[in-house]
C-alpha cells in the first residue's frame, strides 16, 4: 500500500519518516507517494493525524507493466541525422568535379613518377 499525507494546516509542516527522511508540505500540499512502512508506528504521524492537521490517502497502485513492456515506452528513440535539403542537393552535382579532380592528382603523380 502507498499513502499521500495532505497538510491541513495554514502553516509548513515537517514530519519525519520512518526511514530517516523528512517530508516539507506547505499548506494544502500532498506528499509523493510513501511506503505503508514510512508511517506504520509513526509517533509524529500519529500525534498530527490526532490533532487534524494532516489526512492519510490512501494510493492504489496499478499492476506493474511487464519488464519487456517497461523497457520499451522507457527507452528514447535514437535521433536520426539529417542533412539541410540544400547540403542533399548539392551533392549530385559535386560528385563529378571530385572525380575530375581526383583524375587530375592521378595523372599528375603518374607523371612525377616516369
Amino acid at each position: 500500500m502507498h499513502w499521500r499525507i495532505v497538510n491541513r494546516t495554514p502553516q509548513l509542516l515537517i514530519v519525519p519518516l520512518n526511514s530517516g527522511k523528512v517530508v516539507h508540505l506547505a499548506p494544502n500540499e500532498t506528499s509523493p507517494l510513501l511506503e505503508h512502512a514510512e508511517i506504520n508506528g509513526n509517533a509524529k504521524v500519529d500525534k498530527l493525524l490526532a490533532s487534524t492537521s494532516i489526512t492519510l490517502v490512501q494510493e492504489k497502485m496499478q499492476e506493474a507493466a511487464p519488464a519487456a513492456q517497461f523497457e520499451a515506452l522507457s527507452r528514447a528513440p535514437e535521433p536520426v541525422e539529417k542533412e539541410p535539403k540544400g547540403k542533399q542537393e548539392q551533392e549530385p552535382e559535386r560528385e563529378p568535379e571530385r572525380k575530375q579532380e581526383h583524375e587530375r592528382e592521378h595523372k599528375r603523380e603518374h607523371k612525377k613518377k616516369s
